[in-house]
């Protein structure tokens, strides 16, 4: 079997993608809209904003990948406000159909999913951040080497004024 060396997600290739991206962040469109609007499966939008979602601000590398990681996890939080108001319908209902009961099934793995990536995102998120603090610990010392002692001292005490409540 070859590889395609083109892409052939219909989300990348849309001429808005960028708005779309946006708007399915922010909550605006459902992956159902998207999906019938470029004609492909939801599933398919939901692996484009996990794994081909751009970054439309280019920053350093840990700022780009940070950025990449709240934009996902916004995505996964609408998504969880629709599959749960989606369960409320269904739930709400006095009497249920085997339909129903199977839409029930789908969005409880919906929902499994969606919590799964939630949790891969929050150890991705606090790796980042863990390295982002060690990167500023680093730049404070370096700028405090610059420094005469007398003027060491003082940024030192601002900076312990600042953390004391």
């Amino acid at each position: 079997m070859a590889i395609s060396p083109l892409p052939t997600c219909k989300l990348c290739l849309a001429p808005n993608r960028l708005a779309l991206e946006n708007d399915i962040g922010s909550g605006m469109l459902t992956k159902q809209e998207v999906a019938s609007d470029l004609k492909m499966l939801q599933e398919d939008v939901y692996n484009h904003m996990m794994n081909h979602m751009t970054v439309q601000v280019p920053k350093s590398a840990a700022e780009e990948k940070v950025k990449t990681i709240y934009g996902k996890r916004d995505v996964l939080f609408n998504n969880m406000v629709s599959l749960n108001q989606r369960l409320d319908t269904y739930l709400n209902n006095n009497s249920l159909t085997p339909a129903d009961t199977s839409q029930i099934v789908k969005l409880a793995g919906e929902v499994r999913r969606t919590v799964m990536d939630l949790a891969e995102l929050e150890g991705e998120l606090r790796q980042e951040q863990h390295i982002t603090l060690i990167q500023f610990n680093e730049l404070k010392a370096a700028i405090l080497r610059e420094l005469s002692p007398e003027q060491q001292q003082k940024v030192i005490a601002r900076l312990t004024d600042a953390l004391v409540p």
